[in-house]
């Protein structure tokens, strides 16, 4: 499983104190070290004073001023990119962010090597804060290079939520409990553990699976509303599930507290349902108690596809292409089915071709088409096509074109 690590350190000469201000703010998690001027903290992701606050810079920046002290915010997706936050009190926040995902970028325009001198040798760090591939990145790990020149207490495989679920090998390790572990989401939540239910049909469509779960929802103790829903695993061009494969996941948040937790339910094509807690962090963009409500009147995902298939495919989407589709509430737009056609083929390099359609949920009218075309991971054609307005296609300057 490639690594995905995200810890918070404290710069102090009092550990005693920062743990006790830590534990009068709430903020239960975990402590490493201390040694070489540095405390590691890796709060539980389930601790309410936490998920209340914004996270990663945000959160470092929060405990700087809680703590009057340097904090750094360290940051690792091994298969993505690195990077990292100094927040000193007083002072801008000090960061750097390299990815090498789908191609190899830097974010460096807040970055002062100066300010990095009092915990290592700046030219050091430099020759690491730099563009890698994921090949070169993956043999000579310039985040845990730049870890032990600053002589971090502990910061491999190190976050929230492996804190929260991995509590006592993390204290088998050297971690040191700080105000008790909160309970998890699915027992904080009153949540059912996993079960089978009988299916009609293992092909099921979205609104199928939507009329299965919702007695289940409404039987649970809060109550939830609808917010997305996301064909997975696998999906017939139909709109249906791929039997062998295939997964309806329903996301709904708390009708009683639109800005808290989230409630993941998974229904499979055999049956095999799931219900999952996701915590709140941090105050949310948008209110989601103003969002459309999902239980009204959406087409349902049979109805979409066969919308989609009369569409003509690109040059570039392969007759054996794939789909996904995804219900979910856009801010000053309708509610619309987003409908992706992939196709993926490997010879000397990977080169793949995305095909999006973005479907009125109501009317079935095709809003926004784009396109690109990929290849090793670089963009060599991106452009969109606004079909609402009746627009013409635009060529797109940078990656990611989506609808």
């Amino acid at each position: 499983m490639s690594e995905f690590s995200d810890s918070y350190h404290v710069r102090t000469e009092d550990p005693k104190g920062v743990r006790r201000h830590l534990k009068q703010a709430g903020l239960a998690g975990l402590t490493f070290g201390p040694s070489n001027g540095w405390l590691t903290f890796v709060p539980y992701e389930e601790g309410e004073a936490y998920r209340r606050l914004a996270f990663g810079e945000e959160f470092a920046l929060h405990l700087s001023r809680l703590l009057s002290a340097p904090v750094l915010h360290y940051c690792l997706g091994e298969d993505h990119g690195w990077g990292f936050a100094l927040a000193e009190p007083g002072e801008p926040l000090n960061r750097f962010a390299a990815a090498w995902d789908p191609e190899p970028a830097v974010e460096q325009e807040q970055l002062n090597l100066e300010r990095l001198e009092p915990f290592a040798d700046a030219a050091s760090l430099a020759a690491l804060l730099r563009r890698f591939d994921a090949a070169t990145a993956y043999r000579n790990r310039p985040a845990y290079q730049f870890a032990e020149m600053l002589r971090l207490p502990a910061y491999k495989r190190l976050s929230p939520r492996l804190a929260q679920e991995h509590t006592e090998d993390m204290i088998r390790q050297g971690g040191r409990d700080l105000g008790g572990k909160p309970p998890a989401a699915a027992e904080r939540l009153s949540l059912p553990s996993r079960r089978t239910i009988e299916l009609p049909r293992a092909d099921l469509s979205a609104r199928e699976a939507f009329d299965l779960v919702t007695p289940l929802v409404r039987g649970l103790n809060a109550a939830w509303r609808l917010q997305s829903v996301f064909g997975g695993g696998r999906l017939q061009r139909s709109g249906r599930l791929e039997p062998g494969f295939g997964v309806w996941q329903l996301r709904y948040f708390g009708a009683d507290d639109p800005n808290g937790d989230t409630l993941i339910v998974s229904l499979y094509f055999n049956g095999n349902l799931s219900f999952e807690g996701l915590p709140a962090f941090g105050p949310t963009t948008c209110d989601r108690g103003e969002l459309q409500l999902l239980e009204d009147n959406w087409r349902d995902s049979s109805e979409i596809a066969d919308i989609v298939s009369a569409e003509p495919c690109p040059d570039g989407i392969e007759e054996d292409h794939s789909i996904s589709m995804s219900l979910r509430p856009i801010d000053g737009a309708p509610l619309v089915w987003e409908v992706r056609r992939t196709s993926v083929s490997r010879s000397s390099m990977l080169t793949m071709a995305s095909h999006v359609l973005a479907v009125d949920a109501v009317t079935g009218a095709v809003l926004v088409e784009s396109f690109d075309l990929r290849e090793n991971g670089k963009v060599l054609e991106a452009r969109r096509r606004r079909r609402r307005e009746g627009g013409g296609w635009q060529s797109l300057s940078t990656g990611g074109a989506g609808a």
